[in-house]
């Protein structure tokens, strides 16, 4: 099989890649595909159709919304009238990026779950992304990459983490809620 745009994009020499996905080739996603690499899917105009599918499961988007989408997942997405951005996250990026933050979303204990944006934090998503593009576009300077990338997957977990159905989830994986309360008690907790 034919290997696309995607796959050959992150180099030792970039950590960060960006594409509009009004400029992915026609066809670019329309069969399953695995990467070894985080992604985040940030559609800012949708209307409500399928829009991709991640281990075989649909999701339909409305409005601006962002999903991280994890190493070695199956996806496909449908490009048909779409805008907004595919950012490839190197794995050493992302995990030293989370590990500042912490966050239970980027562990992937609510493993590929929706995040909204609108309004103000459309707004501020916007910003940080012109901010990425810019710096892309010239001087491509790894550490500044990987700050705004920062601030991006930090606005968009913590947009997560506020939502107030978050721990009302209830397909929320038990694996996930063992894994959560491990690395949150296990200095303490030492029995089984």
């Amino acid at each position: 099989m034919k290997k696309n745009i995607i796959h050959n994009s992150l180099t030792q020499f970039s950590c960060i890649e960006i594409f509009r996905l009004e400029e992915l080739r026609t066809g670019e996603f329309d069969y399953y595909q695995r990467f070894d690499f985080h992604l985040l899917l940030w559609n800012t105009e949708t209307d409500g159709n399928i829009t991709f599918n991640i281990d075989f499961n649909d999701f339909e988007t409305a409005g601006s919304q962002a999903v991280v989408i994890y190493p070695y997942q199956n996806i496909k997405i449908d490009l048909t009238d779409k805008k907004g951005y595919l950012f490839l996250i190197h794995n050493d990026v992302f995990f030293g990026i989370n590990q500042k933050i912490g966050s239970d979303y980027l562990n992937g204990f609510f493993i590929n779950q929706l995040v909204s944006l609108s309004g103000k934090n459309a707004i501020t998503m916007r910003t940080l992304v012109d901010l990425l593009l810019e710096e892309y576009n010239s001087g491509n300077r790894t550490l500044m990459m990987e700050s705004y990338m920062f601030s991006i997957l930090f606005h968009v977990s913590t947009l997560f983490d506020d939502s107030p159905a978050v721990r009302e989830y209830l397909d929320y994986p038990v694996f996930g809620k063992l894994m959560s309360l491990i690395e949150t008690h296990f200095i303490t907790e030492k029995g089984a």
